[in-house]
């Protein structure tokens, strides 16, 4: 009886969402910003705890430089984060193996919709951020992010 016990116990620690905690810079060579200008640097730094997740990005580029913070929780409930752009509602859940995060934010009377998925490679060393943005009369644009654990 103690069999199908640890079975099932083995089962839901290989599904689990893994924890992204932990400070990450992004590989730009391995990553892809299509028509968008790829960042000079960005590094993250990610608290996942629980349903929790916090996370300080610093980003480097041709218009200088500059840190968000946002917050999410997991549980799909809806959350809203304030940064030097403006106000943004997000809802974040965890999809098997992987967190989507879901956004909407309005900038110059034009809602903004994104969609990020979070993988983490087998190892814990490799996060891959891909999002999805649909801009209203432009359409959707794709960037994935490569970042490596520091």
């Amino acid at each position: 009886m103690r069999y199908p016990i640890l079975i099932a116990l083995a089962a839901v620690q290989v599904f689990a969402a893994p924890n992204f905690t932990g400070a990450w810079k992004l590989n730009l060579a391995k990553s892809a910003y299509g028509s968008f200008p790829a960042p000079q640097s960005v590094t993250r730094t990610i608290l996942h705890d629980g349903s929790t997740i916090s996370m300080t990005t610093l980003q480097k580029g041709q218009q200088g430089e500059t840190t968000t913070t946002l917050k999410y929780t997991t549980d799909g409930k809806p959350v809203k984060n304030t940064t030097a752009t403006g106000e943004s509602e997000s809802t974040a859940r965890v999809d098997g193996s992987r967190v989507v995060i879901e956004t909407s934010r309005t900038v110059q009377n034009a809602e903004i919709k994104s969609q990020e998925t979070w993988d983490l490679s087998a190892d814990g060393k490799v996060l891959t951020i891909q999002t999805k943005l649909n801009l209203p009369g432009q359409g959707e644009f794709v960037v994935k992010q490569v970042f490596e654990k520091q």
